[in-house]
């Protein structure tokens, strides 16, 4: 910094942009949906740990405005400041940049997370990001940290002396992951966030990565499908520490595929029912060959919630997308998961390449005849680092028109033009889909059932008005 700058208070500051510009116009505070950045907590526990005084400042919860965000720039003058991004928050991670310039030139501003990692040069033609690290962020953010050269620092991209775009290799992953802290938590609201059914909830991870090839998702980009676990002893431990020092007792368990190695599971399972206090907890499953007694012991040991990726309806547009799962495996595994007592949450892409209006309506078809708790019905929208993008972009008869990043949310409006099915088509079933599934008696009634506290109920009201926004549903107005 500046020679006649005041003394820095902390070497690193991270910010938790809002994740909540990947679902649109939904106010996920308010349906009980918003969690902190569980990548950038074991960032900063890293860098604590390695004797970095790192700040962690979560603007979706903490922050309500820009002024906010300067104060705390002001407050805690920073060398370094750290801003993680998924594709539809990168407007906002430009503009805590620029304010950051904006204070002091002399910060050095790093940009992470999914999209700077798939798109470095792109990122940084916004000239307040001085540096973008590519995949995860531990070891090379600890390097930069300690005033290593960017040059020096694998996965490092930056301007060079010429204003070319300079990109380090990146290094090898992390493989001992029972060597990584418990996230850092601290000076975040913890108790103002929460999951859906379960409360109050912080999240945990079990392993990183997916070895899957689904062609739209982006965790390649950070984790290069290499799965990576943690031990069961580590784990619990882990949720021993969190609970005693925050009083949290549900979790959302943040593996890509919790069930991806079943006797790990089972494994895992056996480890949290050791645990001295009982624990609620949501996972993402995987359909294909889920056995029901891997259910059963996941519900004995607090697992409250299973998601499921069943992404379509259409047994041709699952191939494609290269799911590797057939729907009679997810019909099957949705009956056993109700079958010993769990609650069902789906997702469902409509729009997917190769989509007519044929196949999304046999997905809507599908999802409808599911005995599901919840659906999430999303707009196709193509990530940068993944096989759907690039096929975007090749393909004559797929069009982006996007306006800009902040377009690519899932759920505000349709991205993608097709020649089979167009944007404001898709735009419709999409609204279609959620009247279908909501708004009838069965998904009225399943959703009563499970109502245990005044706070279930909050999130009940708050959640149907969401999906009539969605919806876009109407009242006709009064006479009067």
């Amino acid at each position: 910094m500046r020679a006649n700058a005041p003394p820095s208070h902390t070497d690193v500051l991270l910010f938790m942009p809002p994740y909540w510009d990947v679902y649109g116009d939904i106010d996920v505070r308010k349906i009980g949906f918003i969690l902190p950045s569980l990548g950038v907590a074991y960032v900063a526990s890293y860098l604590k740990g390695n004797g970095i005084k790192v700040r962690l400042v979560d603007v979706a919860c903490a922050i309500r405005s820009e002024e906010e965000v300067a104060s705390t720039i002001r407050e805690l003058r920073p060398r370094m400041v750290g801003i993680t991004a998924v594709t539809a928050g990168m407007p906002t991670v430009h503009r805590i940049a620029q304010i950051t310039k904006q204070i002091d030139p002399e910060i050095v501003v790093v940009a992470g997370g999914p999209h700077p990692s798939a798109l470095p040069a792109d990122t940084l033609e916004e000239p307040a990001i001085d540096l973008v690290v590519e995949g995860e962020g531990e070891v090379p953010l600890l390097e930069l940290a300690r005033g290593t050269s960017p040059e020096a620092v694998p996965g490092v991209t930056f301007r060079g002396h010429d204003g070319g775009i300079v990109s380090v290799p990146r290094g090898p992953l992390l493989e001992d992951m029972d060597a990584l802290p418990v996230p850092l938590f601290d000076h975040l609201p913890v108790h103002d966030y929460g999951y859906l059914v379960l409360g109050n909830a912080l999240p945990v991870l079990s392993a990183r990565g997916c070895p899957l090839p689904c062609t739209f998702c982006a965790s390649t980009v950070v984790n290069q499908r290499r799965y990576r676990a943690r031990s069961p002893e580590a784990f619990a431990d882990e949720i021993r520490w969190i609970h005693s020092r925050f009083g949290i007792d549900s979790y959302v368990f943040c593996d890509d595929t919790f069930t991806l190695d079943q006797k790990r599971t089972v494994a895992l399972c056996e480890e949290l029912l050791r645990l001295d206090f009982p624990i609620r907890w949501s996972c993402m499953i995987r359909a294909a060959g889920l056995r029901r007694s891997t259910l059963a012991i996941m519900k004995r040991a607090g697992c409250r919630l299973v998601e499921i990726g069943a992404e379509s309806g259409d047994e041709e547009i699952l191939e494609s997308i290269q799911k590797k799962t057939k729907l009679h495996e997810i019909r099957t595994t949705v009956d056993r998961a109700k079958g010993v007592g769990l609650l069902t949450n789906a997702f469902f892409i409509l729009g997917l390449p190769g989509e007519t209006p044929e196949t999304v309506k046999r997905t809507i078809d599908f999802a409808a005849s599911l005995p599901i708790d919840f659906a999430q019905f999303s707009m196709f929208t193509p990530l940068p680092g993944t096989a759907s993008w690039d096929q975007v972009e090749e393909s004559p008869d797929m069009e982006c028109i996007a306006n800009d990043w902040s377009d690519f949310s899932r759920y505000r409006g349709a991205i993608v033009n097709s020649t089979a099915l167009p944007a404001r088509e898709l735009e419709a079933l999409h609204r279609s889909a959620i009247r279908r599934f909501y708004f009838r008696p069965a998904t009225a009634w399943r959703s009563f059932r499970r109502m245990e506290t005044l706070g279930d109920v909050r999130r009940l009201l708050h959640q149907a008005a969401s999906v009539a926004r969605m919806a876009r549903l109407r009242r006709p107005q009064s006479a009067g």
